[in-house]
């Protein structure tokens, strides 16, 4: 079975919308199901005929307040009404609310979005739900490709591919959302920012400070996603930028110009032979590929390993494009990729909600332990045997969010050591990271941002 590699528009329900038409009083808010630096994220209903949306409210900071609507919000609005695809979320309409004076006199706009159950991280609960299956897995790694693929086939770099931007429904079907970081671009060689891209799911180019880019980028970010949901974990959780780029080396090899070529010439490479030496000097030097070495006992798929080494291959210009991944064949031998109807229904799963559980169970346990230390030897078991489980995820996406059993370390990497946002927000602000600063009580070398200067600020 040969994979469907067409770009094929979604019939769009709609005409595109550009002009707010409706009040946001055409809709019922039903529960907030997101927040970030973008704003909040509603599930709703419509007043006139029952559907479900998602109501994404769009934030604006004072000086947009001055000088107009959010240029991120712009891109994304005009980039997701030139893609219509049925692996890419539908944008409906925008909506205005009147000046209130809960909103200080202003009046807001609102994003409406078909409603989808699910992102695929947040499906992906490793302490709680089944593992997916091979043909499942098969499945959204397929979805996603294609909508990739015609994103790029129309110029378009998403630039935040992550679990908690893969939205999926009840029908099995995965779409991409979240176009806040998303340019469009051409075959003229134009320089772009390096600070986009969640920090776990940023390709080697970008944390070396490449600026000319294309949709290398996001292949790297899909083999990331596959790679997490082949081994239930993330694949490569860093804590900051240096760690970032450790994990990379450690499982890829250090990057030189045979493997590479022009590597060498990056920003920051200096400082990455500076802190790991030369590639000869690296434990895995004499084998070719070591992604594989490493992972063979845990994936022991050997179709799957091989894509997966095809789409985390450092060289940028010799990494996987959405056609080659889509024709690998993966997606070939058995078990087939099942049918998006054939998958398993789940319960409603937004990072959101989740993320306030895991901090409700965080605080209960940490009651708990207190109570242990105040009661003595009494009650000291039970309140430390809870004591550990703390930890929200970091990072949200615009419909739903993502998380994962190891909650506290997410927050860390996303939120603390990422952009300095939440993931799928439309902002692009990175967080500063001290210099030597103490993880899990361990002094750890300065990231690459404490030692040289980031390149200038751009609007790409």
């Amino acid at each position: 079975m040969v994979a469907d590699r067409t770009p094929r528009a979604a019939p769009a329900t709609q005409p595109p919308f550009g002009v707010a038409t409706r009040n946001v009083d055409a809709f019922e808010k039903l529960e907030q199901i997101g927040e970030g630096t973008y704003g909040q994220v509603y599930k709703a209903r419509s007043r006139d005929d029952g559907a479900i949306v998602a109501l994404k409210k769009i934030r604006m900071t004072k000086d947009q307040e001055k000088d107009g609507f959010p240029i991120t919000a712009l891109r994304e609005i005009k980039i997701l009404n030139a893609l219509r695809h049925e692996n890419i979320v539908l944008l409906r309409e925008i909506v205005t609310s009147a000046a209130s004076e809960a909103n200080k006199g202003k009046g807001s706009i609102y994003m409406v979005f078909e409603f989808m159950d699910h992102d695929l991280t947040g499906l992906m609960d490793y302490q709680h739900s089944a593992p997916f299956s091979v043909a499942q897995i098969k499945c959204y790694l397929r979805q996603l490709l294609n909508g990739l693929h015609f994103c790029h086939m129309n110029k378009v770099l998403h630039r935040d591919i992550k679990g908690a931007n893969l939205l999926i429904n009840n029908r099995g079907q995965l779409k991409l959302a979240d176009f806040g970081l998303a340019r469009t671009f051409d075959d003229q060689a134009r320089a772009y920012t390096n600070r986009c891209v969640t920090l776990w799911y940023r390709p080697p180019e970008l944390l070396l400070g490449a600026t000319l880019y294309g949709p290398e980028v996001d292949l790297w970010s899909v083999g990331c996603v596959f790679g997490e949901m082949l081994q239930r974990k993330p694949a490569l959780p860093g804590k900051d930028e240096a760690d970032q780029l450790d994990l990379i080396c450690r499982l890829c090899g250090m990057p030189d110009e045979r493997s590479w070529p022009g590597v060498s010439r990056l920003p920051f490479y200096d400082k990455l032979v500076d802190r790991r030496g030369t590639y000869h000097e690296q434990p895995h030097h004499a084998h070719a590929r070591p992604l594989v070495a490493k992972l063979s006992r845990t994936v022991p798929d050997a179709a799957a390993l091989d894509l997966l080494n095809s789409l985390l291959t450092l060289d940028p210009q010799a990494r996987a494009s959405c056609a080659t991944a889509l024709d690998h064949d993966y997606f070939r031998i058995e078990p087939l990729p099942a049918q998006p109807s054939e998958l398993p229904t789940y319960k409603s799963s937004h990072e959101f909600n989740r993320k306030k559980r895991q901090a409700q169970h965080a605080a209960a346990a940490g009651q708990g332990a207190h109570a242990g230390r105040d009661g003595g030897g009494g009650g000291g078991r039970d309140g430390g045997g809870g004591g550990g489980g703390g930890g929200a995820p970091g990072a949200q996406s615009a419909v739903a969010g993502a998380g994962e059993a190891a909650g506290a370390k997410r927050a860390r990497s996303d939120a603390s050591h990422g952009l300095g946002r939440s993931a799928g927000s439309a902002g692009s602000a990175r967080a500063a990271v001290g210099a030597g600063a103490s993880v899990g009580g361990k002094a750890q070398p300065p990231p690459f941002s404490s030692i040289v200067p980031p390149p200038r600020q751009r609007h790409g």
